[in-house]
């Protein structure tokens, strides 16, 4: 029992070098998390997807690149006479992005979503090489949870990526929030 405890807090290089030999979890790169969530995003035009990728992975910023928007073109557009924003952003933007009541937040989503993505899949490839076998799903349980994140919260899943298929088929929050903490017993 002490030795599972151990190698939680170990910095021993010995631990890190344990290899399953089929994982449950694969990590997928930033960037690829990125471009599944701009491709599902209904946010965007299809024909900027790469400009949009570009804005996420701080190559351009659509927020700061080219001229900003007059008074009198963001009432034409319907968006908030208060908001900055640009020419730029608003070319990549689709009516549904151009719809939100900040049209920055298009590309604020979908960086959210694809970050804490990935940051699930580094704990799941954790706890997968940990020997963990299950996980337990908890949400930040206030108005901003969607109805499955509600309903699924303090459910118990066994570590593998599919919750991460579950929580992109299923969770409609702006960007999902949840932890994932480890289920441990000791026999």
């Amino acid at each position: 029992m002490f030795d599972l405890i151990r190698s939680f807090f170990s910095k021993n290089e010995k631990n890190k070098s344990v290899l399953i030999a089929s994982p449950l979890v694969k990590i997928k790169s930033l960037d690829e998390l990125f471009i599944f969530h701009i491709n599902h995003s209904q946010y965007f035009q299809d024909s900027d997807h790469d400009l949009v990728l570009n804005h996420l992975k701080n190559k351009v910023n659509l927020n700061k690149l080219g001229e900003k928007l007059s008074v009198e073109q963001k009432k034409e557009l319907g968006i908030n006479t208060r908001l900055t924003i640009t020419k730029s952003l608003v070319g990549v933007l689709s009516k549904k992005g151009l719809s939100l009541p900040d049209p920055k937040d298009a590309l604020k989503r979908v960086y959210y979503r694809a970050t804490f993505e990935h940051r699930k899949l580094e704990d799941l490839e954790r706890m997968e090489s940990l020997s963990i076998k299950e996980f337990k799903y908890f949400t930040c349980q206030d108005e901003r949870d969607c109805t499955w994140c509600s309903k699924n919260h303090g459910a118990i899943y066994p570590v593998s990526g599919a919750i991460i298929d579950d929580i992109n088929e299923n969770c409609k929050c702006e960007w999902n929030r949840s932890i994932l903490t480890a289920e441990i017993t000791f026999d």
